[in-house]
């Protein structure tokens, strides 16, 4: 899978780290000459979510997370902020996983059929 490096000693296959990925991300997102609001709306959502995740005791890997876990991110997000926050919370992580999807960090499959409506007037997207 592309993103895995070898491991020295003892030849497994190792992921990223999400922070490494979000570097990473950061850096695409600057040589497509996004605006650092947009970069850091991005990144701190990935970073919130990567913090949530492992306060729930979910798994952290991209390979690992499922819809109900980014579903559940949201409906907390819901709980705790306006449907406004949630909602670009939201279209922020779509962007990141949209990303790792590209990068062929994960499978395509798993992020296509999440649904997401934090108002009557957002579309739903995945």
């Amino acid at each position: 899978m592309p993103g895995q490096i070898e491991g020295v000693k003892t030849g497994q296959s190792l992921e990223p780290s999400q922070a490494d990925l979000i570097d990473s991300f950061a850096r695409g997102l600057r040589a497509r000459n996004r605006s650092a609001r947009t970069i850091k709306s991005y990144c701190d959502t990935a970073n919130r979510f990567v913090t949530f995740l492992q306060d729930q005791g979910m798994p952290t890997s991209p390979t690992a997370v499922t819809r109900e876990h980014i579903e559940t991110y949201i409906a907390d997000q819901l709980d705790r902020f306006t449907p406004s926050t949630a909602d670009t919370r939201y279209r922020c992580l779509q962007q990141y996983f949209r990303w790792l999807d590209d990068e062929g960090e994960i499978p395509s499959h798993r992020w296509r059929r999440c649904r997401h409506r934090s108002s009557p007037t957002s579309p739903s997207m995945w």
